[in-house]
């Protein structure tokens, strides 16, 4: 089998009405990403490069699915409880989501013969960062060095926002929303291009998406003094 790197895990709904399905699909974005974040660390070389976990509604049967696996990607099925689940506040959804993750992970270990050690420290690693899920994409230095401008994200369950933000050291001197999305990385990915400093380099910062449309931008108040 060919070794690849497991860099992909994804938590799907079956069972449920389209409409939930695509509400959970959304709001497991978060903590898949953050998991997917911490097992891509761990450089875990395997015959898959991801992992897919189809969490089913309660049935009258017993037993779950069998295993697959198709192209690279290992399919596993645990049960999920979607009334408990929508019923439950934000903090306690994102928990039972990273538990559904963790158990199709342990069964992925057993049945594909995957080590589970990654694992284990995938999901004590979103643990730590008790499910917050920031980062910064990108920063850019203006023309004379004076101003760093940074794109900083917040992957949440309900929504996606990134923010311009202009530092002078390590004092964030300027701030402004640059869009909001669903937390989708379909929607906002396209969203995360270049950052640059327009004009005379030292005024305007400008986000521009993928395709080089301009996505926001943000006017520097106050400039620097020589």
């Amino acid at each position: 089998m060919k070794t690849r790197q497991l860099t992909d895990v994804q938590l799907v709904a079956e069972g449920v009405t389209r409409r939930e399905r695509g509400r959970f699909q959304f709001e497991a974005c978060c903590v898949t990403s953050l998991y997917r974040y911490s097992l891509m660390a761990e450089d875990l070389r395997v015959g898959y490069w991801k992992l897919l976990v189809r969490c089913m509604a309660p049935k009258t049967e017993t037993a779950l699915p069998a295993f697959e696996e198709c192209a690279g990607i290992m399919y596993e099925t645990v049960r999920f409880d979607f009334a408990r689940h929508w019923a439950a506040d934000d903090d306690t959804r994102k928990r039972r989501m990273l538990d559904a993750i963790h158990r199709g992970a342990r069964r992925a270990s057993a049945h594909f013969h995957v080590p589970l050690a990654p694992f284990e420290r995938a999901r004590t690693a979103v643990l730590a960062r008790k499910f917050r899920n920031t980062f910064i994409t990108q920063q850019k230095w203006d023309r004379r060095r004076k101003r760093v401008a940074r794109v900083e994200c917040e992957h949440g369950l309900r929504a996606f926002r990134a923010w311009l933000a202009v530092y002078e050291g390590e004092t964030c001197v300027q701030r402004e929303l640059a869009f909001q999305t669903k937390p989708s990385e379909r929607l906002f990915v396209p969203k995360l291009g270049p950052l640059r400093w327009t004009g005379d380099g030292t005024r305007r910062v400008e986000l521009f998406s993928r395709r080089g449309e301009r996505v926001a931008h943000l006017d520097v108040r106050n400039r620097v003094a020589t």
